[in-house]
């Protein structure tokens, strides 16, 4: 039987990248009816992989309760073995653009974003120009904040679906993400979450344990065996390291990534 902490990451730093591309395309401005677009995204991502073909239950919504844009706290979950559960989350709503100012159009578009940049580079710092020379962040409104976390959560997930597959017995307990939208404004979507968790929880005995996210100017500390993510403006243009993924990879091949969390208490 495999153990929890024997997935595959082979491959996981480009998979990152294509969620993040396709997450960052969803306009999800808040409070607004973008947010459905990267609402949508998030479910088919899971809905089309094959744990969740297989159980449908493992993934959905808790409605914001009278809400204009019918908008809803998401989730899907991994179930191993026992009621232990750590969660994840994430918020997929974003600010405006209009600090984007004549690149508004492209704030949703890291790779064009990113070449329009560097025409202008001479007009930036010569820390901003080596930064964009150097071809190691993505730019683009929530690469950080906090769609580059949430689709490492996804990612994760997804190869912890895999080994549930093969070894029903090798997951000491159960793994939620949730993408909750409205953050950016009065978090709505994360009160929804809480009765989901609460839902959750009634429906399948857990017991929490931890709540994690990957939030922007965080850090990867390998102390608390957390990915996190550090994120700095560069102008109006967040950026993304794309050197994170290599060291959760690191990190989880050294068996750092979740292991404590097991043994703490619950919190809901």
């Amino acid at each position: 039987m495999q153990h929890w902490n024997e997935i595959s990451l082979e491959g996981i730093g480009e998979e990152i990248k294509d969620i993040l591309y396709s997450y960052v395309k969803a306009e999800s401005i808040t409070y607004s009816s973008g947010e459905k677009q990267a609402e949508s995204f998030f479910l088919s991502y899971f809905k089309n992989q094959p744990y969740w073909q297989e159980h449908p239950e493992c993934v959905g919504t808790k409605p914001i309760k009278d809400d204009p844009f019918d908008r809803a706290a998401a989730f899907a979950m991994v179930r191993g073995k026992g009621d232990k559960t750590i969660v994840f989350v994430h918020h997929n709503d974003v600010v405006t653009v209009e600090d984007y100012d004549r690149l508004r159009p492209l704030a949703f578009s890291p790779d064009e974003l990113v070449a329009e940049l560097k025409k202008r580079a001479d007009s930036f710092s010569e820390e901003i120009r080596n930064d964009l020379a150097s071809d190691a962040y993505l730019y683009g409104r929530g690469v950080c904040d906090m769609k580059g976390g949430g689709s490492i959560q996804m990612a994760l997930l997804r190869r912890y679906s895999e080994l549930v597959r093969r070894s029903p017995e090798a997951l000491p307990g159960n793994l939620i993400v949730l993408a909750v939208p409205d953050e950016e404004n009065l978090s709505a979507g994360m009160r929804a979450a809480v009765t989901l968790l609460a839902e959750l929880k009634a429906q399948y005995s857990f017991t929490y344990l931890s709540l994690q996210q990957l939030s922007l100017n965080c850090w990867f500390n390998r102390l608390k065996g957390s990915i996190m993510v550090k994120g700095l403006p560069l102008g109006s243009a967040p950026r993304f390291p794309i050197q994170i993924v290599q060291e959760a990879r690191e990190a989880h091949s050294r068996g750092s990534t979740f292991p404590q969390f097991w043994e703490m208490g619950h919190f809901l």
